[in-house]
């Protein structure tokens, strides 16, 4: 099992057909931008904080998959660190539950976790080979993830009851999810598709219109669409890496990267309204304007891996091996 800092391994599906259900775009040049970005430090070395996201106690709470641990960060900067009871369980995704809780998956130890803002962890048992990546908090009040081993997504409401639906292609591994227009959308790299799936668990599924696109982290934006990742496998005449878009009804448009070296891992939506996506393979943080234009904010990152908005309408990140960033928007708007 890769570290989610790592690109998925998922079964690569050949000779699947593609339906071209929108238009490609090509990204006009990177602008370079400076902005102001402050670093923290996680108290254990090789910690790998990974998956990031904001909560509803005005801090910013991150997977610490290198120690088994689930990190804690104010806007100040102060970290605290706590230990997940199962050993060697692999948090992986994380999101802020309406309960005020923060829900996390362990990818290894095939549980969901759940930890107060006080710091008290709970697991809740999901079906035995289980393997959950991505977790969402539903507009139904319920968690929602994915297990990519058992080709479901799940859903699990605040008092540990769970139910699994079944993906429509059988063999899929559902890997990336967001909740969006009263629904759930989730990525399926392997069989190239992005489904969508109703709080009652009735699903559709969307080709990507890309060849060989394999759909991975996935954000609801403001414009009633949904914003996803394509990450080709590195096989001969594979598509470059693409920013993707997908409407409420289906409609596709993909967007390139201008990069030879870039690999986007992680997307949000940003407090401007664009597209922000982290990009470990160049050490970089990028966004896209809702129409396409392609920006560029110059930072050393050490691989930036996941990233959210804060409490504090800045954008924060979490950097390979021990690092936590956060970039002033004020003063990146200020200095286009």
């Amino acid at each position: 099992m890769k570290t989610p800092g790592e690109r998925p391994r998922l079964l690569d599906r050949r000779g699947l057909a593609v339906v071209l259900l929108g238009a490609t775009a090509v990204l006009s040049a990177e602008t370079p931008r400076e902005a102001r970005v402050k670093r923290f430090t996680t108290p254990s070395v090789n910690s790998n904080p990974a998956a990031i996201v904001a909560g509803r106690d005005g801090a910013l709470w991150f997977t610490e998959p290198g120690v088994n641990a689930i990190g804690r960060i104010t806007t100040a900067g102060v970290v605290t660190e706590f230990a997940i009871p199962t050993g060697g369980s692999l948090p992986t995704g994380i999101t802020a539950g309406a309960d005020g809780n923060i829900w996390f998956t362990e990818a290894n130890a095939g549980r969901i976790g759940r930890i107060t803002p006080g710091g008290s962890i709970s697991e809740f048992a999901i079906p035995e080979g289980s393997l959950p990546i991505a977790i969402v908090a539903g507009p139904d009040g319920n968690i929602w993830y994915t297990n990519a081993a058992g080709g479901r997504i799940g859903r699990l409401s605040v008092d540990g009851l769970v139910m699994e639906f079944a993906v429509p292609t059988s063999g899929a591994q559902p890997y990336g999810i967001a909740a969006g227009d009263n629904n759930l959308w989730f990525t399926e790299p392997d069989a190239n598709k992005i489904g969508k799936m109703n709080t009652g668990g009735g699903s559709l599924e969307y080709t990507v219109p890309t060849s060989n696109g394999r759909p991975t982290t996935i954000v609801a934006g403001l414009d009633h669409h949904c914003w996803f990742v394509e990450s080709p496998l590195p096989v001969p005449f594979a598509p470059e890496p693409r920013i993707g878009r997908i409407s409420t009804l289906g409609a596709f448009v993909d967007f390139t990267i201008d990069g030879a070296k870039s690999l986007p891992e992680s997307i949000v939506v940003g407090p401007d309204g664009n597209i922000w996506f982290t990009d470990p393979q160049a050490n970089l943080i990028r966004s896209i304007e809702p129409l396409g234009k392609l920006t560029k904010v110059k930072i050393s990152a050490a691989g930036p891996a996941g990233i959210t908005v804060g409490p504090d309408g800045a954008l924060w990140f979490t950097e390979q091996p021990n690092g936590i960033g956060r970039i002033d928007m004020a003063r990146n708007r200020g200095s286009r």
